[in-house]
């Protein structure tokens, strides 16, 4: 494995999908097509998205196939070769041996306070993810508290991934093996692929991608993101936690989605990026 190469992770909905109300521009996703055809980028796609929903977003949008995708919040891994989905065995191991126990959560919802939680379709639902709809108007807090006190459990045996459902207007919630999630499971992939920390770049704007902006992986926030988020971004930046905000005019761009991911590459790794386009045109 070429130690040249960088392994670029990046999130869907509203980040890399112009599915969002912010405008796009135009030239964004042709751009990171010609970016990623180059053979020293390692495409990853970190969703919470099912592989189901993953396909339907790469035809529906025009998107690259990625090498790998880290799906489910990064519940799963998959290599990708052409329409080929492998499952990264390894990855589930880690899952099976951190004492995850799906039956102790799955039926919380039935008998959460008022209601508060409505359990998604059962296609959202698999072996190492469950999946709940709540209200917005509801304390994350509090809902967290009572699944502790209802599965007398402590924060070390699963996670909790909130994020918003900005069509539906309404809180998602996803219980997931304590050892998962988009940060974990990027950084196992690196691992996996021999590849150093400072050879790796995500992209997102949401809730579900906190635990990445919190880490110590470099990130880069879309100018289109959530403002919460980009607090997030604001607040964890360090020497240690190498974050960027997108902020728009890169390459006569506006910063949003692809755009934003572009110009956090540029930021990242400029030599590289510059070898790339140059190349390509």
């Amino acid at each position: 494995m070429s130690d040249n190469r960088v392994l670029l992770t990046t999130d869907l909905d509203r980040t890399l999908l112009p599915n969002g109300s912010a405008p796009e521009s135009d030239q964004a996703r042709p751009l990171f097509r010609q970016l990623c055809k180059s053979e020293k980028i390692v495409l990853a796609y970190v969703t919470g998205r099912s592989p189901d929903l993953v396909r339907e977003a790469i035809a529906t949008y025009d998107l690259p196939i990625p090498d790998f995708a880290i799906t489910d919040v990064g519940a799963a891994i998959y290599r990708l070769k052409g329409s080929d989905w492998k499952p990264l065995e390894e990855w589930f191991q880690v899952h099976n041996s951190s004492g995850w126990r799906r039956s102790r959560l799955e039926k919380i919802g039935s008998g959460s306070p008022n209601s508060v939680l409505e359990q998604q379709p059962e296609a959202c639902q698999t072996p190492y993810k469950i999946s709940y709809f709540y209200d917005l108007e509801q304390n994350p807090s509090t809902i967290e508290a009572w699944i502790y006190r209802e599965t007398d459990t402590s924060e070390s045996d699963f996670n909790l991934i909130w994020s918003e459902d900005p069509v539906r207007q309404k809180g998602l919630l996803d219980i997931l093996p304590s050892t998962a999630d988009k940060g974990t499971a990027i950084h196992f992939l690196a691992n996996h692929l021999q590849l150093p920390g400072n050879h790796i770049l995500f992209a997102g704007d949401s809730g579900n991608d906190v635990a990445v902006f919190q880490s110590n992986i470099p990130s880069v926030c879309v100018q289109n993101a959530a403002e919460a988020i980009v607090k997030c971004i604001e607040s964890n930046a360090t020497t240690d936690r190498p974050h960027y905000q997108a902020k728009g005019r890169f390459m006569g761009m506006n910063g949003n989605y692809s755009a934003g991911i572009l110009e956090g590459f540029a930021h990242f790794f400029p030599e590289l990026f510059e070898e790339i386009m140059h190349a390509s045109t």
